[in-house]
């Protein structure tokens, strides 16, 4: 039975962990993506003062927002936009009269929604790229024959181990 699961599931796991880990830091797309999936989630209330990107983690400095005309403020991230390592941020003001703080409220819940779903593709691109990375960056599509059978050997392996 332990045969069967080396065989099966870990020699076809590593032999994929190294293929993706050897092609991937070729792929400027995954870094958009890791970049992407490190954007901060938006700030209500709050001035960024500065943005600094490292890599693929972003480092920001923030201010709390001095209301002097009863208004509120939403910062929103936007990154990696058209395949590019850069962050923009956008401001938007809430300011019509008693119902500015719920309106901007609103508008933090749904920023932050759509913050977290953009995290989630992001990460399934990611996964995508990392698994196809030989196969685009060497143009050969066999490796992704490649990966198409290690999966194969590694569900095999995972019912022949569950069976028994």
């Amino acid at each position: 039975m332990t045969e069967i699961f080396y065989v099966f599931i870990v020699i076809p796991v590593f032999l994929m962990s190294i293929l993706m880990f050897i092609f991937q830091s070729s792929l400027n797309d995954i870094n958009v993506q890791q970049l992407r999936m490190n954007c901060p989630y938006p700030l209500l209330n709050k001035n960024v003062t500065d943005i600094e990107i490292r890599g693929t983690n972003i480092f920001y400095n923030t201010t709390e927002y001095a209301n002097t005309q009863s208004a509120s403020i939403l910062t929103v991230f936007r990154c990696g936009e058209g395949g590019l390592m850069q962050v923009n941020e956008a401001v938007y003001t809430f300011s019509s009269g008693i119902f500015d703080a719920q309106q901007a409220y609103l508008g933090y819940l749904s920023a932050s929604m759509s913050a977290f779903f953009d995290k989630v593709v992001a990460m399934g691109n990611m996964v995508y790229l990392l698994i196809n990375a030989p196969a685009i960056v060497t143009g050969l599509a066999w490796f992704s024959y490649i990966i198409i059978v290690l999966f194969a050997f590694m569900a095999i392996g995972a019912f022949m181990v569950i069976r028994g």
